[in-house]
Order: C-alpha cells, then sequence, then structure tokens
C-alpha cells in the first residue's frame, strides 16, 4: 500500500556529460535508449535530454557555460547498471560497434542466485555496466 511521502522507486539517473550530441547518439544508437524528451534550463546554460529503455531513464545534462563532467566530485557515482538479457551476445554486437570493455569476458558473482557482469565507458567517460541476473 502506497502513501504520501514516501520513496516508491528509482525516478531517473542524471549522467553529466561533455557533448550532449555525441552522448545522445552513443545511447540511441549504440544502447538503443529513445530520445523522450530535451530542455534547456538556467537560461540555456544547462542543456538536458531524457532518454529511457525499458524502466531505465538517463538523464544527460550539460553545462554549457564549464565542463561539469571533467570537474564534478561531490557524490560522485561509481556506474551505472543496465539490466540485461544474453550478456554475451549485446556485448559481441557492441563490439563491432566499437564498444570496449574493461574486461575480455563478462564475469561471473554469486549474488541473488548468480550475475553476469561487465563494465564499458560511454562518450563522456561515465562508467556503464551490464548486469544479467542467472
Amino acid at each position: 500500500m502506497s502513501k504520501q511521502g514516501e520513496i516508491i522507486g528509482l525516478a531517473h539517473i542524471g549522467v553529466h556529460t561533455d557533448d550532449l550530441e555525441k552522448s545522445i547518439e552513443f545511447y540511441e544508437s549504440v544502447l538503443g535508449f529513445t530520445l523522450d524528451y530535451t530542455a534547456e534550463v538556467r537560461s540555456g546554460a544547462v542543456k538536458l535530454a531524457f532518454l529511457t529503455k525499458g524502466s531505465c531513464i538517463i538523464e544527460l545534462i550539460h553545462n554549457t557555460l564549464e565542463n561539469i563532467a571533467a570537474s564534478r566530485q561531490a557524490g560522485i557515482i561509481d556506474h551505472v547498471a543496465l539490466g540485461v538479457k544474453d550478456i554475451s551476445e549485446l556485448t559481441a554486437r557492441l563490439a563491432e560497434q566499437g564498444v570496449s570493455y574493461e574486461t575480455k569476458e563478462p564475469m561471473s558473482l554469486d549474488v541473488r542466485g548468480g550475475v553476469r557482469t561487465i563494465f564499458f565507458y560511454g562518450p563522456s567517460g561515465e562508467r556503464l555496466e551490464f548486469f544479467e541476473y542467472l
């Protein structure tokens, strides 16, 4: 039963980028996200793009006045984990599109009945992870 004044789930993940168009292209063309909405805030000083894939929403944030992606330190997030099916097929397909991974193969972990996982980087250096429950 949902009540007022409580957390109900994850709304989206904000990722700073130093090149908004390049990041939108990567998330759409390489990862299969759909661009839903763009906006400019703070008199155009900040540009936003919201992209979705399944229940995952990524908010790309580009500060046009300075490179926040490179200088932001407080509260930094290590990575964004994307739930996937058939991690081996997906990593092979994306490797053909130029995505390189931190390891040659996904690694297996004994988390919640078993998972396979592999890390890679987005166009602004954001660390991304494919995460498959077995």
